[in-house]
């Protein structure tokens, strides 16, 4: 089985570029009140599929949500039959690979703009050239903390 980083991210990059794409023409061509709504929403997560940040592994999902929800009110609601292929498209587009694509490739998502390199043996430094007006008890909280992180980090990794 191969690594995470040895995958290709060639579908989250594709997506991430078709749902700019898609965003801009939303704000240019379309003149729904809810254009600037969803073009935002679109940008917005093709930045983030493309970047691999967190906030866009969520908006597959809130994307998924909002189509699947989008395609029962044309066709349930409205009775609009002659929307059926476009709801099948969009269906197959957003929330197959929400189902099948990115729950493999979660750990690949960063939550900041720069990579962490955690450490599970070296404890946090709290030794600094400030004065510490809390003392030992802030000392410590920050050693509870990191070996909190520590417990929690390796049943993540053991659990891969």
């Amino acid at each position: 089985m191969a690594e995470v980083s040895e995958r290709s991210y060639g579908w989250g990059k594709t997506q991430g570029w078709l749902s700019v794409f898609l965003g801009v023409a939303q704000f240019l061509l379309v003149p729904v009140y809810l254009s600037p709504f969803i073009g935002g929403l679109l940008l917005w997560l093709g930045v983030g599929l493309l970047r691999k940040r967190r906030y866009g592994f969520v908006l597959v999902y809130v994307v998924a949500g909002v189509t699947v929800l989008g395609g029962f009110w044309e066709l349930v609601v409205l009775r609009r039959s002659e929307a059926l292929p476009r709801v099948i498209l969009t269906v197959c587009f957003w929330v197959i690979p929400a189902v099948l694509y990115y729950p493999q490739r979660r750990g690949e998502f960063k939550s900041e703009d720069k990579e962490e390199e955690v450490s599970l043996t070296e404890p946090i430094n709290t030794d600094s050239d400030k004065p510490n007006r809390h003392g030992r008890a802030q000392t410590e909280t920050r050693s509870f903390l990191h070996s909190m992180r520590r417990r929690f980090l390796q049943r993540n990794r053991n659990q891969r």
